[in-house]
């Protein structure tokens, strides 16, 4: 193509105003901590998404949920999510970081407020509804930032820092639930009280750090709800999209029934014991973001599919012969595959991109997650209300494996040309 052919990212970089341009031109120790701070919102802002796991099995006994129900209540905040999303996701390139930060944390405060005093199914709803409103405009800001602040001469941390912090977000608002619904009477207001006072706190805070997307015509035309993926980036979304998929999936199942599939195959009580699954992938998540961040995303993407795989069966085994530590191997294992195949996608996804157009982008990848968490955790909880939650998770596993495999191969026909690339980079 010739003629107005569209600039490369490296042109806009260099043709962005000083206040994107001048992100890294901190000093280091204060460049340093800039990123140490933008680091912390993914994950404060996806602790309040596990918050609520650990409570899900008493919830069902207390309200009478059936498994679908409890299902809903999990993944009805993936529609006003993607609502946000699509008509919020680029908001931030236009008004700047900060007014979006602002607003967010205080909207995911009041869902919290919300939820606290949630005394029915119907308010429940309500409650999380607001809190995926909440989450959708915050979560492609919140990593824009990250990356915004990335220190000089290490390309590649942030992605692998964004999602790490993502990974540790599950990890921490899952592990504390479940800590605190053992050990204290009460423990509904205290998480969810205590998360609203964090998030209000961090609406104000927001402002201490310097703004790095300034003001750019087009805010309302940004408001109309599609998907802003910038040419240069389609075709590398295309290919990983497969990986993220599968990663997405298997969190979101063990999000939204874990807690029941390991009561019911394993007889265990306990609400931290019961969201073990999901600590313990989401932990070693994290820790598979930052061993594996140099690694090529080819490598990546097979990794990730081959853990997904094995750890998705290690699971289903240990469940069928009521073996706790096979549970936690199986997690641990399939941990690995969670954290490693969000961060191929980040990885692919970082040199397409300058800094005007981040929040569009990771819209659109944030939009892909939670639909792969969110769809399948319906269906599961379909096949459970018919079927049992232990022969469902069975179902849910084979679609895994399968899937994972297809991507692997995926991977593997990479260089012939003759099949998606995914996770490749460009």
């Amino acid at each position: 193509m010739t003629g107005s052919r569209e600039p490369t990212p490296k042109q806009r970089a260099r043709a962005a105003p000083d206040a994107v341009r001048n992100a890294r031109a901190y000093g280091h120790d204060f460049g340093v901590l800039l990123f140490a701070c933008a680091v912390i919102g993914p994950g404060l802002v996806m602790t309040a998404a596990s918050a609520p796991t650990p409570f899900y099995v008493g919830l069902a006994e207390t309200m009478r949920l059936s498994p679908v129900q409890v299902a809903e209540l999990f993944s009805l905040y993936v529609a006003p999510l993607l609502l946000a999303l699509l008509v919020g996701g680029s908001l931030s390139d236009h008004l700047g970081r900060r007014p979006v930060l602002c607003c967010g944390f205080l909207a995911l405060a009041a869902s919290m407020v919300l939820l606290w005093r949630a005394d029915s199914f119907g308010a429940l709803l309500a409650g999380r509804a607001a809190q995926g409103f909440a989450t959708g405009g915050l979560m492609a800001t919140v990593s824009a930032t990250v990356l915004d602040f990335e220190p000089r001469g290490a390309e590649g941390l942030a992605g692998a820092a964004n999602s790490a912090s993502v990974m540790l977000g599950l990890a921490t608002g899952a592990a504390c639930s479940g800590l605190l619904l053992d050990n204290v009477p009460g423990a509904w207001g205290y998480v969810f009280v205590g998360l609203a006072a964090a998030y209000a706190a961090s609406a104000v805070l927001v402002w201490l750090l310097p703004e790095t997307s300034p003001r750019e015509p087009g805010a309302l035309r940004s408001l109309l709800p599609r998907l802003s993926v910038p040419p240069a980036s389609r075709s590398p979304l295309a290919r990983a999209a497969p990986v993220l998929v599968a990663g997405w999936a298997t969190g979101g199942v063990h999000l939204s029934l874990g807690g029941m599939i390991v009561r019911d195959s394993l007889r265990v009580e306990g609400a931290l014991g019961q969201s073990a699954v999901l600590v313990t992938m989401a932990s070693v998540g994290a820790v598979a973001c930052l061993v594996t961040r140099r690694w090529p995303a080819r490598r990546m993407t097979l990794v990730a599919s081959g853990t997904l795989m094995a750890g998705t069966v290690l699971i289903a085994a240990a469940c069928a012969l009521s073996s706790f530590p096979g549970l936690v191997l199986g997690a641990l294992v399939g941990g690995g595959g969670f954290g490693t195949a969000f961060l191929a996608v980040m990885r692919t996804l970082e040199p397409t991109v300058d800094a005007a157009r981040k929040g569009g982008l990771l819209a659109a990848v944030y939009t892909i997650s939670y639909l792969a968490y969110g769809v399948p955790s319906v269906a599961v909880g379909l096949l459970a209300s018919e079927w049992g939650s232990e022969p469902a998770m069975y179902a849910a596993s084979g679609a895994i494996v399968l899937f994972g495999a297809g991507t692997a191969l995926a991977a593997l026909r990479r260089d012939d040309g003759s099949g998606p690339r995914c996770g490749q980079h460009v």
